[in-house]
């Protein structure tokens, strides 16, 4: 089924009912009377018209109603054969190189007349001939596992064609299956949504299903939030790494260049300055999607912050190549217990985010559950209605949606806008390095020795 929302009519027109209907003349309340009725036998008749037509449908789920998990098997099956054909291909070409190798020593002793007239000379014939045959023998050994592993591999390659094409018949006929669920839910929505008159066991199990649904789409947007969350917070750890790494190398230029302010230091602090803002940043979009926040997470949070901060290096602090070394390693420790907060963090997410997800499952079995019971009411409607002379087969449903309710689209987790602010950022931080490292290139080159 694909509904999100339930029709306005089902949620008002009850309650209204109840509240006029005792307050109304007696010549209106038989009018009332009437059109209910009326309403009634109209919804009786789209059943009628309908009949037909259901029964179709329901014929045709039945009839491929093995359809879906057959071809998940025959898949399944066609990899594994796949897989040994990759292993027997393998197999063969080093049975092919061994027969290369025997081939090659046993036609040393086939076709070599100087060596077979050296051991005739010397009265060893017996032994060239001893030697002749062990080759020989070896080579046709090789050559036979040849031909049994080129047999398998062709046995193997033609039950694969045979599961190819039953798979393209298994296709065709799940394909029919999922589109004729799609049309009988679309029969019973166009006749049952909404409130329908003399069939309230069917407007109890609706207004049920609506329930479950509304339920799950919140778990569900949790899920998806969490999963968010997550994905920020991976993002902030990949933005650490490259802080830490800018800060090695700041040290690494610091260390071996002669004078600090015309090495690349402070072009590299200047990097991992930004990869550290663009830590926090991301941090504190995850933090949108993890509250409340428990005691353990907010004292990461604080002492990431404070950390990446610390870590922080003004080039007006540090005016000696030894002060650099020294505020960089600090930095490097300030990182360190930054990346300790920010895994702390991670953590606390993926258990959050696995929760979601186990209490999302149970919403997707509950929300099955009333669409299965919704859908049974609605085929039995049809049973009282046109009667069982003409009634649809008996059918059960046959495929279970709750591993489909349970799953949560992967959209673009960072919005566009961000993307191209955190884009730009990057390039206006890229251009000010070069322009940075060319100006102490020129530097470099005008005080060099012409």
């Amino acid at each position: 089924m694909t509904l999100v929302h339930p029709p306005p009519a089902f949620e008002s027109l009850e309650h209204s009912s109840h509240l006029q209907r005792d307050n109304l003349p007696e010549d209106v309340h038989t009018c009332l009377h009437e059109t209910a009725c009326s309403t009634v036998s109209s919804v009786k008749a789209k059943i009628a018209s309908a009949a037909s037509r259901n029964s179709e449908l329901l014929v045709t789920l039945e009839s491929t109603s093995e359809a879906p998990a057959a071809l998940g098997h025959i898949s399944t099956h066609i990899t594994i054969l796949q897989n040994e054909v990759s292993k027997q291909d393998q197999a063969l070409q080093e049975i092919m190189e061994r027969v290369a190798l025997k081939f090659k020593q046993h036609k040393k002793y086939r076709d070599s007349v100087t060596k077979r007239f050296t051991y005739r000379l010397t009265n060893m014939k017996a032994k060239f001939d001893a030697k002749a045959m062990k080759e020989e023998q070896e080579y046709n050994g090789a050559l036979e596992a040849q031909h049994k592993a080129e047999e398998r591999k062709n046995l193997l390659q033609d039950k694969v064609h045979e599961a190819v094409k039953e798979r393209s018949g298994l296709e065709a006929a799940a394909k029919t299956h999922e589109e004729t669920h799609k049309q009988i839910d679309a029969l019973y929505e166009s006749i049952f949504a909404g409130p329908t008159p003399g069939f309230q066991t069917e407007d109890d199990r609706e207004q049920n299903y609506y329930n479950a649904l509304r339920e799950h789409e919140v778990v569900k947007t949790a899920v998806a939030s969490k999963k968010r969350a997550v994905q920020h917070l991976n993002r902030a750890s990949s933005a650490l790494k490259q802080a830490q790494s800018r800060n090695r190398r700041a040290q690494e230029e610091a260390k071996h260049g002669l004078v600090l302010a015309l090495s690349g230091a402070f072009s590299f602090l200047k990097e991992a300055d930004h990869y550290a803002t663009l830590t926090l940043v991301h941090a504190d979009q995850a933090m949108e999607g993890l509250q409340p926040l428990d005691f353990n997470s907010v004292e990461a949070k604080t002492l990431l912050q404070s950390r990446i901060k610390a870590a922080s290096i003004e080039r007006g602090s540090v005016s000696s190549k030894q002060a650099m070394l020294e505020r960089s390693a600090e930095a490097e420790q300030k990182l360190s217990e930054a990346e300790e907060a920010l895994d702390t963090l991670v953590n606390a997410a993926k258990q959050k985010e696995r929760a979601a997800r186990e209490e999302v499952r149970g919403t997707a079995r509950t929300l099955e559950d009333a669409r299965q019971a919704l859908q049974q009411i609605r085929q039995a409607a049809f049973e009282q209605v046109v009667g069982f002379g003409a009634a649809p087969p008996a059918y059960h449903e046959c495929c279970d949606r709750a591993k489909a309710f349970e799953e949560v689209s992967d959209e673009e987790i960072v919005d566009n806008e961000d993307g191209d602010m955190q884009a730009n950022v990057e390039g206006e931080q890229d251009d000010e390095v070069h322009q940075d490292r060319s100006v102490r290139n020129d530097l470099d080159l005008s005080q060099s020795p012409t």
